[in-house]
């Protein structure tokens, strides 16, 4: 780092230093490019429709926005899940995970 001695206007003298960053850190973006969107159909139950809408407007955003947001923020939660997907590493793609009738789960 290299210093230096100003002036800042009030009557003062100031030390300060020179940061040098790297070229990359000085070139990235503070915004980022939003993750690619894909369309989707779903069949919603209506009163989830209707609270899927109500909520748009409530925080003045897209239903697509909120239904990704609350999709995002559920899954990344859920203790299952977590465990499912950490044991589907390594795992080949056609033996992944059992069918809908094997596991219990209604589909």
């Amino acid at each position: 780092m290299a210093q230096g001695i100003c002036a800042n206007g009030l009557g003062r003298v100031e030390n300060f230093e020179f940061v040098n960053r790297p070229q990359e850190e000085e070139d990235m973006a503070i915004v980022k490019k939003p993750p690619e969107s894909v369309s989707r159909s779903l069949h919603l139950e209506q009163p989830v429709s209707a609270l899927l809408d109500d909520y748009a407007r409530f925080v003045d955003c897209t239903p697509d926005y909120v239904a990704n947001f609350a999709l995002r923020k559920t899954l990344a939660r859920d203790p299952d899940y977590k465990k499912w997907k950490a044991g589907q590493n390594g795992t080949p793609a056609g033996k992944r995970g059992a069918s809908p009738q094997q596991s219990g789960k209604p589909s």
